[in-house]
């Protein structure tokens, strides 16, 4: 145990006043514990239940579910048209973007 030294050097009140110190900051660290403790049960408890409905609603477990799995993971053809222009659209820009360094190849003045 740390024995406050100095002004208050060692005697009772400086014995005292060390340990008023010790437990006053043990006590904060154990007020500000407290909190997370409940909140990470809190949030815990909310995604078991979470997960247990998404389950049930969505089908995930008992007979049948496999084919309902497969049917959620099935991207739907507009989706994908859409998915496929951006992807490409993607790759023009990047295309772009590497021409940039080389501007001095092309000359656009007459």
């Amino acid at each position: 145990m740390f024995v406050a030294r100095g002004a208050w050097g060692t005697t009772e009140i400086g014995i005292i006043a060390a340990y008023l110190a010790y437990f006053d900051i043990a006590a904060q660290r154990v007020a500000d514990v407290i909190p997370i403790f409940i909140e990470a049960d809190y949030l815990g408890e909310i995604c078991t239940q979470l997960t247990r409905t998404l389950s049930k609603k969505l089908g995930l477990t008992g007979p049948g579910a496999e084919e309902r799995c497969r049917g959620l993971t099935v991207e739907v053809a507009t989706v994908r048209k859409q998915r496929e222009s951006l992807e490409q659209r993607k790759k023009m820009r990047r295309g772009f973007g590497d021409m940039e360094g080389h501007s001095q190849c092309v000359s656009w003045k007459r």
